[in-house]
């Protein structure tokens, strides 16, 4: 059986550690829609773990991690932890498996890795293992490795979901918009609750949103504007369903849309749109964490780059106007999850609307992240490139795929940003440098992140980089 600490270990006490990786996307929503490197590779900013001292990192992909990538990594980890012990330190396995499976279902199959994996760990009494979220198949997984989960459990996994993050809501009187809180799995579920909602706010929009989706991937937004002339009928909200979900292009026909909401489940809630072209909207987020002690920390917050209902990316930190505001309500749904017995780290969406210049802003939040979010990865990636006690001085903008104008091998595209004076360094503190490079080869493809001392600063190393490098129609415009 695995060893339970009575308290876990935070970030700065692993010395003397061993800390098993696992980045799978074990999530419903995404279990058949394929492997992607770009998201095994994100754990990457895990490193950071590195600094303590002869703690060392295990990290198992379904492939082999590019070795020009642990370089430049590394590379960036050594401008602020300078140890020449740091590479051995860091051990790569892979389940040499490029299949649509989870990486935790991969490695479940594979005696041979597993036996590895527990061979490779010096002390199973100190030793944890971290995972992208914790699923039942990770708790098997960590029970065969015979070692403890380093936070997380299966059992308050629904607190994450979109219909756990409205009962949080409600319990810690966090405002949110109007909607369903009990998730439904039957289509003609959906079209009553859809136009029952629609009647009561008048909404334009309504958002459907499958109860596990993540990253914007499982939300429909259903536009009722054609029919604003007359009352909705139910006929009415059975074809904009069906419009918009096929409108996406996730499923290629309306059963299979239905049979993933028969398995997955899902809610509605009222779209809040700008009432003018005065209005201004924002989609701010909350990077939290609920440590072995049970206590609340705030960790980072973040403005969300978003494209429609998709995350695109983050700019750090989030707006002073109501970062107070926020961070409140934050810290009130974490003390509610922690009741619950959510422990680890976990994210929080909202959405802040300004209806006029005059006008508050308005703040609600949108949903809960029980996993490692994306905007959690840019900040450990900053925090392996500055000194900690620097790391509230900077902004940053993080962008997920940014396209490029040519083929580069990693060396050729360190060498070209190092030449153009662009690239971050810890001496200057401010420049460029690529939280994800696995894609760059077939795609041309890389995760960016400008880091300055000012907005300013970095809007103009993002513009840099975009007339040396990228295509003007691939490159999400700031």
């Amino acid at each position: 059986m695995p060893i339970q600490h009575s308290v876990i270990p935070d970030f700065n006490s692993l010395n003397n550690y061993d800390v098993l990786v696992i980045p799978s996307m074990t999530v419903k929503f995404f279990e058949t829609r394929g492997y992607t490197s770009i998201h095994e590779e994100r754990h990457l900013a895990l490193l950071n773990l590195l600094k303590n001292k002869n703690c060392r990192v295990i990290f198992v992909a379904s492939t082999p991690v590019e070795l020009d990538i642990i370089k430049y990594r590394l590379h960036i980890h050594s401008q602020v932890h300078d140890d020449p012990t740091t590479r051995s330190r860091l051990i790569l396995l892979s389940a040499d498996d490029s299949s649509v499976r989870p990486l935790t279902n991969k490695i479940l199959d594979n005696d041979r890795l597993i036996d590895e994996i527990k061979n490779t760990i010096r002390d199973h009494n100190r030793a944890i293992m971290l995972s992208y979220i914790c699923t039942p198949l990770d708790e098997e997984l960590r029970n065969k490795v015979g070692i403890s989960q380093w936070y997380g459990s299966s059992n308050t996994q629904h607190w994450g979901s979109k219909s756990g993050s409205r009962k949080t809501f409600l319990q810690s009187g966090v405002p949110m918009a109007e909607g369903i809180n009990e998730p439904f799995y039957k289509a003609e579920d959906l079209y009553h609750h859809a136009l029952t909602l629609k009647q009561k706010t008048g909404a334009r929009r309504i958002i459907l949103k499958v109860d596990d989706g993540a990253g914007g991937f499982g939300n429909v937004v259903l536009d009722f504007s054609t029919v604003t002339a007359r009352d909705v009928t139910l006929d009415d909200v059975e074809e904009i369903v069906k419009r918009d979900v096929m409108a996406l292009n996730i499923w290629p026909k309306f059963d299979l849309f239905e049979k993933e909401l028969g398995v997955c489940g899902a809610i509605v809630e009222e779209m809040i749109d700008p009432k003018n072209a005065d209005s201004v909207q924002t989609t701010p987020s909350v990077q939290l964490l609920i440590n072995g002690l049970n206590q609340v920390e705030v960790l980072s917050s973040h403005e969300q780059v978003v494209r429609g209902c998709f995350y695109d990316g983050c700019r750090y930190p989030a707006a002073p106007e109501y970062f107070g505001t926020i961070s409140h309500y934050a810290k009130a749904a974490g003390e509610a999850l922690s009741r619950n017995g959510v422990r680890g780290f976990f994210g929080i969406d909202f959405l802040a609307t300004k209806q006029d210049m005059d006008s508050d802003w308005d703040i609600i939040a949108l949903e809960i992240n029980l996993r490692l979010c994306a905007t959690t990865f840019a900040y450990f990636t900053l925090l392996s490139a500055v000194d900690e006690k620097d790391v509230h001085k900077k902004h940053y903008l993080f962008l997920d795929e940014t396209h490029l104008q040519q083929s580069y091998t990693i060396p050729q595209l360190h060498q070209k940003i190092s030449s153009l004076g662009l690239e971050f360094s810890k001496k200057k503190g401010h420049g460029i440098l690529f939280a994800t490079l696995s894609l760059l080869s077939s795609t041309q493809e890389v995760s960016l992140m400008c880091i300055g001392d000012s907005v300013e600063e970095v809007d103009k190393l993002h513009s840099q980089f975009k007339l040396n490098f990228c295509r003007s129609e691939g490159t999400a415009q700031m």
